[in-house]
Formats: structure tokens, sequence, C-alpha cells
């Protein structure tokens, strides 16, 4: 298991809209980055400030972002 991203193994933090679906953000974003993911799973929430903190876990083949850092 290798953890990349934008940056590197760092989290992403991504503001949206009340009545955007945050699981359609993530899955857009990781599609455009790295092109389809295998799977898109909301892990976890927890309240902060000005806001909920949602946590995605998103799994990608092999041969996908391969010039990412990790």
């Amino acid at each position: 298991m290798v953890l990349t991203g934008p940056c590197g193994a760092d989290a992403w933090y991504i503001e949206s809209h009340d009545e955007d679906d945050p699981m359609e953000i993530v899955k857009r974003l990781s599609t455009n980055l790295m092109g389809p993911p295998l799977l898109v799973h909301s892990t976890s929430w927890r309240r902060g400030p000005g806001g909920v903190f949602l946590s995605f876990l998103v799994v990608i083949g092999e041969d996908q972002a391969p010039d990412l850092e990790s």
C-alpha cells in the first residue's frame, strides 16, 4: 500500500458547499488527477471549526498515479 496524491502522502483538504455531495467531489477530483478510482469509501467524520471534517479512502490501480510522490 502506498499513500499518494497531489501533496504526496499528506491529506487533501477540500472545502465544499452544503448542496455538494462529498462522495462525488472526492470521486471527481480523484478521477481528474489519477483516472477512475476502484473504490471511494467515507471512513469517518468529526466536527471541526466551521463545519464537519470527512475522511475518505480512495483505492486506485497499480498503474495509476506512477508520477505522484508518495
